[in-house]
């Protein structure tokens, strides 16, 4: 009786694109200079504008976003310059 191959393993993936970029984010800059304009913490930031307090360590890590988050993002601190 022949029996079924046996698999070893999933095939490899590329990194999750979320966190797969090597460079800090552009809007980073942005965002320090609205940090130290205002005293607002990085994750107050990251809650008030998106509801995600990981996201100023995040970007700080790698994270890529899709231009609307990016617009939310810098639609927030137009907003608050304002």
């Amino acid at each position: 009786m022949a029996t079924a191959p046996v698999i070893t393993g999933a095939p490899a993936r590329a990194p999750c694109s979320t966190l797969a970029s090597t460079e800090p984010h552009p809007v980073l800059g942005e965002i320090a200079r609205f940090l130290a304009a205002t005293g607002c913490t990085a994750s107050r930031f990251g809650v008030e504008a998106l509801g995600d307090p990981n996201l100023v360590r995040e970007l700080r890590q790698g994270r890529d976003m899709r231009r609307a988050t990016l617009a939310r993002i810098r639609r927030y601190i137009a907003e608050g310059d304002a």
